[in-house]
């Protein structure tokens, strides 16, 4: 089974910028938001992926919703060991017993449709070969409560043919961000089911960067330094600091979404930071609990992540204790499909993930996909705080409504994809 998931120097001296525009508090700013339990859920999966990957070099940029939503597709049709440790990789197993976790995690998408100032798609589908035999209970329920209807296709005879069709599917949920989502070899023969989810975000800052402010800056890239297109505003921000960082969320037109930016202090390495996530810190940063509504000089450099190859997710799975579910002999999907010679019995083979993610002086754009294939009051203002993001650092885009991250990443040069 696989899932794929899809988010020049110069010389001249650079102009320095007229003063950038200074806002009044922001007297709508959201209160602060509790996560809800399976925005928990999704925040531990991708903090524990993130360990598993962050020692990868440069930029790196994963969708936990995108990977939780897939896997969770794939445990609801598990049983016995595979789905014990499937839940457990995925946080499922600090729920409440009584939870519906398929119905959930359908809320949870459907709640991002329909907002306004937001393009925020999110959709499932499973690609099913014609041939073989699902249950009928499981195909039902992910039908209904996670809108992933089940369309056959031809691995057996047609297997690039059919890898192109979930690929072009998965470009078009994605407003054609995410491309060639599965790659060659991805998917063969004996592939019997892929299991897809897409998101696709776009929105406007609710306090967009002028553009006529953004200047050529340096920015301090691991090894080299960078000429990169410096953004500027100053503004009111929900903001925290420590001794190893500081933290501002900025929030879009969109009521509910955000970004919040992590930058550590100087003389900090960022690989510090990353190595010590924890996921109450977290989860404090995104609800916004102990920041405080301040003025910040802010200066972020435009950015643009979009990985020409998929992410290859079994290894770090398995090492999140995700091991029954990759193994051909002791994978139990009967959820899935039951055929009577336990050889023809489906596992996980690979798990695939792409992301992008653009910011700019308007907002954001952020793409997504993943699939599983089966195979055999404030009185005198303070000055404000000054954060120039010239190194690398990390970044959340959420629901501030659940505390899902819909995106998280490192920035570790913004020249580059």
């Amino acid at each position: 089974m696989s899932t794929t998931s899809v988010d020049p120097a110069t010389k001249a001296a650079a102009p320095k910028p007229e003063p950038a525009p200074v806002s009044v508090a922001d007297p709508s700013a959201e209160a602060v938001v509790i996560p809800d339990p399976l925005g928990a859920a999704i925040n531990g999966f991708g903090l524990d992926l993130w360990g598993q990957l962050r020692e990868r070099p440069g930029n790196l940029t994963i969708s936990p919703a995108s990977v939780h939503v897939a896997l969770t597709m794939t445990w609801l049709g598990a049983k016995g060991a595979t789905r014990d440790q499937l839940g457990s990789a995925l946080h499922l197993d600090e729920l409440p017993a009584t939870a519906d976790v398929a119905a959930s995690t359908g809320a949870l998408l459907d709640s991002w449709t329909g907002v306004p100032a937001l393009t925020l798609l999110a959709a499932n589908r499973l690609f099913g070969e014609q041939t073989f035999s699902f249950e009928a209970a499981y195909m039902s329920a992910l039908a209904s409560k996670l809108r992933a209807p089940l369309e056959l296709v031809d691995f057996v005879g047609a297997v690039e043919p059919t890898r192109a069709h979930i690929n072009a599917w998965v470009k078009d949920q994605t407003q054609a961000r995410i491309v060639d989502l599965i790659p060659p070899g991805g998917v063969d023969a004996q592939t019997r089911l892929v299991l897809t989810n897409a998101i696709y975000f776009l929105a406007d800052w609710r306090q967009p960067f002028e553009a006529k402010q953004t200047t050529s800056a340096s920015f301090h890239a691991v090894g080299a330094n960078t000429k990169v297109k410096m953004m500027h505003a100053t503004h009111y921000y929900t903001y925290e600091e420590s001794e190893e960082v500081q933290v501002v969320t900025l929030r879009y037109s969109a009521p509910g979404f955000a970004m919040t930016l992590v930058l550590p202090r100087e003389g900090k390495q960022l690989a510090e930071v990353e190595a010590g996530l924890e996921l109450a810190t977290v989860q404090r940063w995104l609800s916004g609990e102990t920041g405080a509504e301040r003025q910040v000089q802010l200066s972020l450099p435009r950015f643009e992540l979009s990985p020409a190859d998929s992410l290859e997710l079994a290894k770090p799975l398995r090492a999140l204790g995700a091991v029954a579910a990759f193994d051909r002999a002791s994978a139990d999907f009967t959820d899935i499909a039951a055929p009577t010679d336990p050889q023809e019995r489906i596992f996980i083979s690979q798990v695939f993930h792409k992301t992008f993610v653009k910011v700019d002086e308007m907002g954001t754009e952020a793409a997504a996909a993943t699939a599983v294939a089966t195979g055999y009051g404030r009185g005198t203002a303070p000055p404000p705080m000054v954060m120039t993001f010239d190194r690398p650092f990390l970044f959340f885009i959420h629901d501030q409504t659940s505390g899902a991250a819909l995106f998280m990443g490192r920035v570790a040069d913004p020249g580059r994809s």
